[in-house]
């Protein structure tokens, strides 16, 4: 037999959880992931895209500019080059903790150099976080 405290604290922990699956049933994620209760819990339905979407490889096509974005072609998934179109010279921002400009910042970026890439709200994003530095 369990202890009266015990079956309480147990009472609680599922009245608990029988609140959050509620609330979550009511909740209708991005891109149609909707979450209900189902099979004696939560099910998952849908199918959905990270917020991030596809991570891609880029080329850049100069050497660090005195600003946040740079120009690189994206890499196709035979890992050619694009070189037409709308994956071509398209604009990549980039992150630089601290401040400053890609030409003040490490990892420092030369023409021809690869970056992992991802477009979030309608713009190109650099996944790398840049750090602010000063030569010395």
């Amino acid at each position: 037999m369990i202890p009266i405290k015990k079956q309480l604290n147990t009472q609680k922990t599922i009245d608990d959880l029988i609140k959050r699956v509620n609330v979550l049933s009511k909740i209708s994620g991005r891109n149609g992931i909707k979450v209900v209760e189902g099979g004696g819990g939560i099910q998952l339905l849908g199918s959905a895209v990270s917020e991030l979407g596809q991570i891609r490889m880029a080329r850049t096509t100069e050497a660090a500019p005195a600003a946040t974005n740079l120009t690189c072609n994206l890499i196709d998934s035979a890992g050619d080059e694009i070189t037409s179109g709308g994956e071509f010279e398209v604009e990549v921002y980039c992150k630089i903790s601290g401040g400053g400009n890609l030409n003040a910042a490490l990892p420092r970026l030369a023409n021809d150099d690869y970056l992992f890439v991802t477009r979030l709200e309608n713009k190109w994003w650099c996944v790398t976080v840049f750090q602010a530095s000063e030569d010395c």
